[in-house]
């Protein structure tokens, strides 16, 4: 157990007391020892990350009180383990990690759901069909991260298969029949690696990137017209007037939903249709900021700040200064932080003001890593590289930095998760590694 410190005043400086008063006094130095270590254990909650970016989907850990100052030798990894090839990020709910891959079973690929005992890693079922690697989209294997809610796990195939899971046993609910769209060859770049869009689930439905399914029943409630689908970036939830709108970001745009019925709300369309526009949009306040890439003009405008009203989307401001091809972003006291793999001029992480676009500062060593936040601090991973960075418009500082997973010069950074003082990094070649960042963990080396 970590001790805290108590100041004591010097021998000479005590005034003298009788034993009484004395007994009183260090009664309550103990219970003022004890309450602050108790408000030390409760600033590190140990929160679920029950699905793709977290629990509100925006990479936001609510956690605090983890350590971002290792020894030379690193921080501790606790377990590492190969999922098999994917680039599918980590759900982590009751004590149990979820994630998706494709291995190799007597000769036959097999996309495989992992159930893992966050403590040790070990599997504790996992759930397999057999699915080839698909040529078209990195190593080949699922990219879709798993949802936890109430006791189920939700997940969507490359093909649009989705699955209802029970989380602690494995044992199937419910499967549909893979999506018709994307149940062939790769073909183009709308059929390129597949669906590598996350669900969520809201009320009785499950929401993926092409269609609403009944979360008890898995029966189609509605679906997408074709040019709203997503294939790479995630669903995302907002309210607005007490209503539930769901935005879908592809080539063609951006798109706003009722979640009701599926009907389209409003659009804005892309100048350049984008094949890289797989980072979800982020919704702050009334507020939607979108970041793609143009393959055809690369002076369009790559992201955007959009502020809704009654009569739809309006641009706050437009520019190049933060193009992304799969990095996602972060909001952090308004400020977006982001990976930008794109910019010729000037790629890496960057930092930009959210109310005028501006770029605050820039480092060109990440340009391809993907990146949350908890506590004020950025955790980037790029290349199997685990770098904790100041969360500040002010400056860019490392805070601390260790090789935590072998994937060097990875183009297909995972996102990481973070759940209970531990980071939780994957390779797209298979091998996820622990990182406990408890005070506990680094005392006890």
């Amino acid at each position: 157990m970590m001790r805290m410190p108590i100041a004591f005043a010097p021998r000479s400086q005590t005034p003298q007391m009788d034993d009484g008063a004395a007994s009183k006094i260090s009664f309550r130095v103990a219970l003022l020892a004890s309450a602050v270590w108790l408000a030390h254990i409760a600033a590190l909650r140990a929160d679920d990350w029950p699905q793709w970016r977290g629990p509100n989907r925006d990479g936001v850990s609510f956690e605090s009180g983890w350590i971002a100052q290792w020894p030379d030798s690193g921080p501790k990894i606790l377990w590492k383990i190969d999922v098999g090839k994917g680039c599918a990020s980590l759900a982590v709910a009751d004590g149990l990690v979820y994630t998706m891959g494709n291995i190799t079973e007597a000769g036959v690929q097999k996309d495989v759901v992992w159930c893992l005992n966050a403590d040790t890693g070990a599997a504790v079922w996992k759930f397999a069909y057999a699915e080839a690697l698909d040529p078209g989209g990195f190593p080949g294997g699922p990219c879709v991260t798993p949802c936890i809610h109430r006791g189920h796990v939700y997940t969507v195939g490359r093909k649009g298969r989705a699955s209802c899971l029970d989380a602690r046993t494995g044992a199937v609910l419910w499967e549909t029949e893979p999506d018709d769209r994307f149940d062939k060859p790769y073909q183009d770049d709308f059929h390129y690696g597949g669906l590598g869009s996350s669900p969520f689930v809201d009320g009785d439905l499950l929401i993926t990137g092409t269609r609403a399914l009944n979360k008890d029943s898995g029966q189609l409630v509605w679906q997408l017209k074709p040019e709203d689908n997503c294939r790479w970036a995630s669903p995302v939830l907002y309210r607005r007037n007490e209503k539930k709108y769901v935005l879908f970001f592809n080539r063609f745009g951006l798109a706003s939903v009722d979640i009701r019925d599926g009907t389209r709300v409003w659009s804005f369309p892309l100048k350049s249709h984008s094949m890289a526009a797989a980072a979800d949009p982020v919704v702050y306040g009334e507020q939607i900021l979108f970041a793609t890439t143009p393959i055809r003009r690369r002076k369009d405008p790559a992201s955007a700040l959009l502020r809704i009203d009654d009569s739809g989307p309006q641009i706050v401001w437009q520019n190049t200064g933060l193009m992304s091809g799969f990095q996602e972003r972060v909001v952090w006291q308004d400020h977006v932080y982001g990976c930008d793999g794109e910019t010729p001029a000037d790629p890496g992480l960057k930092c930009v003001d959210l109310k005028t676009g501006e770029v605050m500062w820039s480092h060109k060593d990440f340009d391809w890593g993907q990146l949350i936040v908890s506590d004020g601090k950025l955790i980037v991973l790029r290349s199997g590289l685990l770098s904790i960075v100041e969360a500040s418009a002010k400056q860019f500082h490392i805070l601390a930095q260790a090789r935590v997973v072998d994937a060097d010069q990875d183009a297909a950074n995972v996102s990481p998760a973070f759940s209970g003082g531990r980071i939780y990094c994957r390779a797209s070649n298979g091998e996820l590694a622990c990182v406990d960042v408890t005070a506990r963990a680094l005392n006890s080396r």
